[in-house]
């Protein structure tokens, strides 16, 4: 039997980009819980890694409780895809679509995708703190930074600034402006066709092993984290530096103003 559930919406995402935090508070606006596949993957289904499912808010999925009898909305990260890939042939989730709606895409402008976007000189200091842990080797992990990182991060800010089409009409999110503005997030809540509220805005999500600088410390006060300035700890750095090329600082420019870091490392 078909499932209809009200709502389906498909996050696009660089890794440590703060889309964790706005999937979880856009998940405090349904009514009913939304539920969330993580870390989904191209070429494959969200239901084949079971420990992906999570509940918006809070909790994972029971045993035996697929399909979840109480979604209001489902949902569907995709961290780090190539949006060329994204809607191509033998993507499994085109095939898993339509077990729960049949009109993905044509109803409101809630169901369809979210292209969320970070500043670089941040998005890049909170991957680097996360990858650069002791025993890593670090120059595959250099190397690894460039390739799954800054050039994604590229094509990304490209289809966000729609100098690329590989997404049809997608809803594009600064983090850096959902966590500075709340009157930012209300339009976006309109956007979205629903009721404001920042209910989740105070969590820190535990999606993604949480804050790669303070972990939980801050959860039940995330405004209070300096997320704005995690490149400060990293502008010394020549390699860190080395990163950010005028490509990157001409496009960053065209969806902030004054990036955080350009003026220091542009």
């Amino acid at each position: 039997m078909t499932r209809h559930h009200n709502h389906m919406l498909r996050y696009c995402a660089i890794s440590r980009s703060g889309h964790h935090a706005i999937m979880r508070w856009i998940g405090h606006h349904f009514p009913e819980p939304a539920w969330h596949f993580n870390n989904c993957r191209t070429h494959e289904k969200p239901t084949s890694g079971r420990d992906r499912l999570r509940r918006h808010p809070g909790g994972n999925s029971p045993e035996g409780t697929w399909p979840p009898p109480d979604a209001d909305a489902l949902t569907f990260s995709f961290e780090n895809a190539n949006l060329r890939q994204l809607n191509g042939r033998g993507n499994e989730l085109s095939e898993f679509i339509p077990e729960f709606r049949v009109d993905w895409g044509r109803g409101r402008v809630l169901d369809g995708d979210v292209i969320i976007m970070r500043d670089p000189a941040n998005n890049f200091a909170s991957c680097w703190a996360r990858l650069a842990r002791p025993g890593v080797d670090l120059q595959n992990a250099r190397d690894g930074m460039k390739i799954a990182r800054v050039e994604r991060w590229k094509q990304y800010a490209k289809e966000f600034l729609r100098d690329t089409r590989f997404i049809q009409d997608p809803i594009c999110v600064s983090f850096n402006h959902w966590f500075a503005s709340e009157s930012y997030r209300r339009v976006l809540s309109r956007t979205f066709g629903l009721e404001f509220t920042d209910a989740g805005l105070q969590v820190v999500a535990y999606d993604g092993a949480a804050s790669t600088f303070d972990r939980m410390d801050y959860d039940g006060r995330a405004q209070e984290m300096p997320v704005m300035d995690r490149w400060r700890g990293f502008v010394d750095d020549p390699w860190f530096r080395s990163l950010f090329d005028q490509d990157l600082w001409d496009l960053a420019g065209r969806i902030w103003d004054s990036p955080p870091g350009m003026e220091e490392m542009g």
